[in-house]
């Protein structure tokens, strides 16, 4: 039969058995948790990137159509005037 005093050292042993084995899962939860807000905090800042990227696109592409709506409307400003001008000649050789 077992005595109380190997028993006792026994279940000591447990103990720090598990004692030991909750720290090292403690620790390896940290360290997913880590690495784990580590690629969030990086796949954020590659997002906050691309969105400044396309911001610009998009800047790009209104200017660009800005101009290009500004050279059509004076173009046809233009074509107006010698359409106008051409009118007024016709009409000033038919009086």
């Amino acid at each position: 039969m077992l005595d109380p005093e190997h028993i006792l050292v026994s279940y000591a042993t447990v103990v720090v058995l598990l004692f030991v084995i909750i720290a090292i899962t403690f620790l390896a939860v940290g360290w997913r948790i880590s690495t784990a807000l580590q690629t969030f905090v990086e796949s954020q800042l590659q997002r906050g990137k691309t969105e400044e990227q396309v911001v610009n696109l998009f800047q790009e592409y209104i200017e660009t159509n800005r101009q290009t709506q500004e050279q059509f409307w004076t173009a046809l400003q233009v074509q107006a005037d010698r359409l106008n001008r051409h009118l007024e000649r016709k009409l000033m050789e038919g009086s």
